[in-house]
């Protein structure tokens, strides 16, 4: 759905029933330079912060949980903020693997309070590139799409494909063991969202589709959030299925700030 059509629907309703609510939003980033796809995991939870700092109400779609500040145990229904790389930054193109657009992926959708929100976000704070980045201006942000999925045209995330890869690290939900293997524990993430088995997996070392020189392995993406402290292993997976399935695939932990994105690839 257009933003603007979507916008006068939402604004002319005051109830709309799930079925109506938008489920992506999706923004731009526009700077001098943009960060890369290693700080996504920063990138997702900067714009959740600034989001949630402008609903000023708790929001348990936008945060993840509820109004006492309990994680939401229905899996995976509320926001995922997940930092895209389209045009001459996607892999499939080759070249830097920088971020450009952030997706907002919100399968319970998103009340019209959450879309003025979001809408309302219009920079992110410099710290996105790197710590110790030259680049000091904050990075800009503009709502340009709201909708669903299958209006994801510019982005291979929503797409629908039977073989997928890792964008972004797969970061192990739980410590690794016997009967827990890092495969077994990517099955259970695709089982507890209803998707199928995968018929093969394989490992990755980075991102696939770039050249040897410009793949970043996994150790050089930041696999966890700013609090956190990560005391599981990290992986990236080529997953084929019997059948397509669709997009997006956002799997393990931090796949609500851009971690264990999958995306489609050519078979």
């Amino acid at each position: 759905m257009p933003l603007q059509v979507a916008m006068m629907a939402m604004n002319e309703q005051t109830e709309l029933s799930p079925g109506l609510l938008p489920t992506v939003a999706e923004l731009a980033l526009t700077g001098r330079t943009l960060p890369l796809l290693t700080r996504a995991v920063v990138v997702g939870e900067a714009l959740r912060r600034a989001a949630l700092a402008l609903h000023r109400v708790p929001s348990a779609t936008l945060a993840g949980k509820d109004a006492a500040g309990t994680p939401l145990t229905r899996q995976h229904r509320h926001a995922h903020y997940v930092p895209d790389c389209r045009g001459s930054a996607d892999p499939v193109d080759g070249g830097p693997l920088r971020i450009t657009h952030v997706v907002v992926y919100a399968p319970g959708g998103l009340l019209p309070s959450e879309v003025t929100a979001l809408l309302g976000v219009r920079y992110l704070p410099s710290y996105v590139y790197a710590a110790d980045a030259a680049e000091t201006e904050p990075l800009a942000v503009t709502l340009c799409g709201l909708g669903q999925v299958a209006g994801l045209h510019g982005s291979r995330l929503g797409q629908r494909s039977t073989v997928f890869a890792s964008r972004t690290p797969f970061v192990l939900p739980r410590h690794r063991k016997r009967g827990d293997e890092p495969e077994e524990q990517l099955v259970r993430e695709l089982r507890l969202r209803g998707l199928p088995i995968p018929r093969q997996i394989e490992r990755t070392l980075g991102p696939l589709g770039l050249a040897e020189s410009d793949t970043p392995p996994w150790s050089a993406f930041l696999r966890h959030r700013q609090h956190d402290e990560l005391t599981t292993g990290y992986y990236g997976f080529r997953i084929e299925f019997a059948e397509a399935v669709s997009g997006p695939l956002l799997l393990g932990y931090g796949c609500h700030y851009g971690l264990g994105q999958f995306v489609p690839q050519t078979e």
